[in-house]
């Protein structure tokens, strides 16, 4: 049985709640991106791409997460980054390298060696494998971007200005010039393909959950003052979202899958409203101030709890379980009702709830066996009774 510990007075809630939504999405994209067999109408492939337009957010936010936990509870000058990498091998790199590996064995007929080396090295073994990798990534820089962003903390608009124009430059060009360059297709696309495991691409959400981190206080003032605001942004940004979409396949007749990319410049302010409306909802959840969940604040709270401290495991196992689930329940369920309006709806839905479900249940489970429990980023208990001291806010994601 899993057991809620007990947190410490500075433990921000709003972090377990916010990595738990975006866990949720994650899965939620990936079933919508899946269970593509029950309508292949043109109208239902525009909807269906359109709903992964907006969930493709996931990555910026969970790496803002990340970099705001990551310096919220590692900003201080005693931290001995030794035993802090130490635990980031035990934790992230062994579970990361046997999941490619089984995960090449699964998608590679016959693999062979540099099949192993290369999808592990690229994050390629499984569409959601890269994120581990930037993970990785960022826990390798982590001492030296906490010392940038403290030598430049007085300088946090500009920074955040400045990096915000260079993501949008850089992601037109890549998505306008890279994209569609038809000259030398092969090239340009393993490029693109690339280039999005690199930490480099991510700077703007990185720099943003650092300085989350090192302005708490003010921020979550600023937020609460300006959150109407926000949600006007974000409104607007979804119109614009929505129409480029609309615009590139039915008026520039492009391809689909590009129309609804994630890295399209539209997608960064986007993620960025987004970001910083379901940080102020995890906040209000955090402390009980909406009114609707008012009843059942406490129990939603442990959820997206379990979740959170799940969230690696879940992460890393869920496109098993989701394919299970599309092929064994899903599949039967659309071949019975073909002719039945809106299966399509339901059954995307269905596999969403049923996959994080059992996923949530195997995790947690493999979470309390000692030395297997490596395989979801857990130490044994042993290794835990050894790491009393370890800040129980930080995660692997």
């Amino acid at each position: 049985m899993v057991i809620l510990k007990k947190k410490k007075p500075n433990h921000r809630y709003e972090a377990d709640i916010m990595r738990g939504i975006i866990v949720l999405s994650v899965v939620a994209m990936h079933t919508v991106g899946t269970i593509t067999y029950i309508d292949t109408t043109e109208f239902y492939s525009v909807f269906q791409y359109a709903i992964l337009i907006l969930l493709r957010y996931n990555r910026q936010a969970f790496i803002f997460i990340t970099a705001f936990v990551l310096v919220y509870v590692y900003n201080r000058p005693d931290l001995n980054w030794v035993e802090f990498w130490k635990k980031r091998t035990i934790g992230i790199i062994i579970p990361y390298v046997i999941w490619s590996i089984i995960y090449v064995a699964i998608n590679v007929k016959n693999p062979s060696l540099y099949n192993y080396v290369y999808d592990t090295l690229l994050g390629s073994s499984s569409y959601q494998m890269y994120y581990i990798l930037l993970a990785i990534q960022l826990y390798l820089l982590l001492p030296f971007f906490i010392k940038i962003l403290n030598r430049i903390r007085e300088k946090a608009i500009v920074t955040l200005v400045s990096l915000s124009i260079f993501q949008i430059l850089l992601m037109s060009y890549t998505y306008y010039v890279l994209r569609l360059n038809n000259t030398n297709y092969k090239f340009t696309q393993r490029l693109v393909h690339i280039q999005y495991r690199f930490i480099l691409f991510y700077l703007i959400y990185i720099f943003l959950g650092g300085f989350f981190a090192l302005y708490y206080k003010d921020i979550e003032k600023i937020i609460k003052k300006n959150y109407k605001k926000a949600i006007t942004f974000l409104i607007l940004s979804i119109l614009a979202l929505l129409t480029s979409y609309v615009l590139e396949i039915y008026t520039f007749h492009l391809p689909i899958d590009f129309a609804s990319a994630f890295d399209q410049p539209l997608v960064i302010t986007y993620s960025l409203a987004l970001i910083i409306i379901i940080f102020k909802l995890s906040i209000d959840i955090s402390k009980n101030k909406i009114k609707l969940i008012k009843k059942f604040n406490k129990q939603i709270v442990k959820f997206f709890f379990l979740v959170s401290e799940a969230a690696f495991g879940i992460y890393l196992i869920h496109p098993i379980i989701l394919n299970f689930v599309s092929s064994n329940i899903i599949y039967p369920i659309y071949k019975y009702n073909i002719n039945t309006p809106l299966i399509g709806f339901f059954s995307v839905f269905i596999g969403w709830i049923l996959t994080v479900l059992i996923v949530l249940t195997i995790v947690l489970i493999i979470m309390q066996i000692p030395y297997l429990n490596i395989l979801v980023g857990k130490y044994s208990k042993y290794e835990r009774k050894q790491n009393k001291k370890t800040p129980m806010l930080d995660t692997q994601i």
